[in-house]
């Protein structure tokens, strides 16, 4: 689920994931794609039942969703910390209830670039909450079509599962993101 990004964008990029899947032989509708540009807020009760409708269709094996920052609306007397436990609450409860993993989307703090901490921004329960905690820190010689970037960890992992070091760009009917052949145990 995307809460962030333009129609544009996303026909586009799906489109062209669709066809790799197709041309590799593997079923483009195992993924389904609901976009809420405008958001969601999990504080709310009918928004939260939404998400949990999409949830019951699809039954996903996987839930992509994000950026954190829009799943959830504050008002100028609510703090941070408990904004993002009513999100990470009923990220939970869905979790639970209909057994997939999850991948929540998160954005890091502003920098130049180059010495980005790669922590996610906000409420210091997005530092406790997950299983694991991975970052992108792209090299200095990435390019938006020739991207490298170190898979680092601003966490502790929970369990100790592989993850590749490095990711790079996939060619043409590649995925956009390929691991590189050496794989890390954290």
């Amino acid at each position: 689920m995307d809460v962030e990004n333009p129609k544009r964008i996303m026909v586009t990029r799906f489109a062209e994931l669709g066809r790799i899947a197709t041309r590799r032989n593997q079923s483009p509708n195992k993924l389904m794609i609901r976009r809420i540009p405008e958001g969601i807020d999990l504080g709310r009760p009918d928004h939260r039942m939404r998400l949990r409708h999409m949830c019951r269709a699809v039954q996903p094996e996987l839930l992509l969703i994000g950026p954190a920052y829009k799943l959830y609306i504050g008002g100028s007397g609510d703090r941070e910390e408990d904004l993002a436990r009513t999100v990470a609450k009923a990220l939970d409860e869905l979790r639970e209830e209909f057994g997939f993993a999850l991948i929540l989307e998160h954005h890091i703090p502003k920098g130049d670039g180059k010495d980005r901490h790669i922590a996610p921004i906000g409420s210091s329960l997005w530092m406790r909450w997950p299983e694991f905690g991975l970052g992108l820190k792209l090299d200095d010689k990435s390019t938006f079509h020739t991207r490298e970037a170190m898979l680092l960890h601003w966490r502790g992992a929970r369990d100790d599962r592989p993850w590749p070091e490095r990711l790079v760009s996939g060619g043409p009917d590649e995925l956009p993101w390929q691991h590189s052949t050496s794989l890390a145990h954290n």
